[in-house]
């Protein structure tokens, strides 16, 4: 199968004025891992003993642990000049 960008149609509602999304970065690591820290702290998923490991698991994820990030497809929602939101969109051929 081969694989193609489709155009995304019109946004289904609108993103508050004060939040900025723009295309996700390498940089964005240090924030990706303070969101899923703060995400997944007690929760099923929480599989961080410290706030350093889930910079890591971000930054590994940025690196491409899970398969080659598809950056034109990846964003960051920004407020106040801190990540607030992210989407990370890999190519995996394996599922």
């Amino acid at each position: 199968m081969r694989k193609a960008w489709v155009t995304a149609g019109p946004p289904a509602a609108a993103v508050p004025a004060l939040v900025r999304v723009r295309a996700l970065s390498r940089a964005d690591g240090p924030g990706l891992g303070r969101i899923m820290w703060l995400a997944f702290q007690g929760s099923a998923d929480d599989e961080y003993s410290a706030p350093g490991d889930a910079e890591a698991d971000a930054a590994g994820a940025l690196a491409g642990r899970w398969g080659p990030v598809a950056w034109q497809a990846s964003l960051a929602a920004e407020l106040d000049c801190a990540v607030v939101s992210a989407v990370i969109i890999v190519l995996d051929d394996a599922h």
